[in-house]
């Protein structure tokens, strides 16, 4: 089940913190001091929000990507909603028409 974690600061701070961190799960949702929300995609913190800071972006949908497991999906998903419970601006993605 995804989880939201708020209480790593800054995106810079939270991308450290979610590395190697047990409590931290693939998929898991990340929302920062900085206005950056984001998900877990394996080892890198991957921004929703058209403030992306210290966090990747992805060139497709997880759903699209080779390899990508269910929990990427949902994270993603989980974490637009929850950005935009926040109001923050969502990315607009490049693979959106």
């Amino acid at each position: 089940m995804t989880q939201v974690h708020k209480d790593f600061g800054s995106s810079s701070d939270t991308y450290s913190s979610s590395q190697g961190n047990e409590n931290v799960s693939d998929g898991d949702v990340l929302v920062c001091s900085d206005g950056v929300v984001g998900f877990l995609f394996e080892a890198w913190p991957v921004a929703v929000t058209a403030t992306r800071g210290s966090f990747h972006t992805l060139s497709s949908h997880p759903k699209d990507i080779k390899d990508a497991k269910p929990c990427h999906a949902a994270g993603y998903e989980e974490a637009r909603k929850v950005a935009l419970s926040l109001s923050r601006a969502l990315r607009k993605e490049d693979w959106e028409a």
